[in-house]
């Protein structure tokens, strides 16, 4: 009887150890404080890569989809940036990218920013984001572009530099964008204004649907 005991109690314990490591997050456990360390975690291919910040970090990014983070099988992105600033270094002059390998990016509590032009048209001053993306608590000193549908949850725009004065550019590929606060600062830009939807090189253009609370 003892032994029947035994190894019931023992047979649980094993259920339960598999039952804590099931339920344990995926993707990075530790902050990552480097560039490599942060390159290496969003590149894994896993259904949901969860990264925490303990530093600023840089993040290359090219015209088209060098570079893109999570694999073919990773479904959302999760960057907890506890208020470090992650950069966009931008490889190209002309044409730089956020993008996914289909996955959602979900930023929080982050300040976004890009290496690259500090003036000029929108395709080359912005951060471009030609992913589905999720901002939630984000400051970003950069004007932003959606190539893909995005939800903006309290974010800030900071901006003086863009000569196209528009704080967000919304490329009409039949997405949605869905905004729940938002501050836009464009003091500095002449003749600073809020949003645009434009088709500029777009080929296709399909009707943008955009919520503002």
């Amino acid at each position: 009887m003892k032994l029947k005991t035994y190894r019931f109690a023992a047979a649980v314990a094993v259920l339960l150890a598999l039952c804590l490591v099931f339920m344990a997050p995926v993707g990075a456990t530790e902050p990552v404080t480097t560039n490599g360390a942060f390159k290496e975690a969003v590149a894994e291919n896993i259904e949901d890569i969860v990264v925490t910040l303990g530093d600023d970090v840089s993040y290359d990014v090219g015209p088209w989809g060098q570079n893109a983070l999570g694999g073919k099988d990773t479904k959302t992105i999760t960057i907890n940036g506890n208020y470090h600033t992650l950069t966009f270094n931008q490889l190209d002059s002309d044409w730089n990218n956020v993008h996914t390998n289909g996955a959602t990016l979900i930023l929080n509590n982050v300040k976004i920013t890009n290496g690259g032009h500090n003036d000029g048209p929108w395709n080359r001053h912005d951060i471009n984001f030609n992913c589905s993306v999720e901002l939630t608590n984000v400051y970003s000193d950069k004007a932003l572009a959606f190539k893909k549908g995005a939800t903006l949850t309290n974010v800030t725009i900071n901006d003086p530099n863009t000569s196209d004065t528009y704080a967000i550019w919304i490329q009409p590929n039949g997405q949605t964008v869905t905004i729940n606060g938002l501050t836009i600062d464009m003091i500095g830009c002449s003749n600073g204004r809020g949003i645009k939807i434009d088709e500029q090189y777009v080929d296709n253009p399909v009707k943008v649907t955009l919520s503002i609370t």
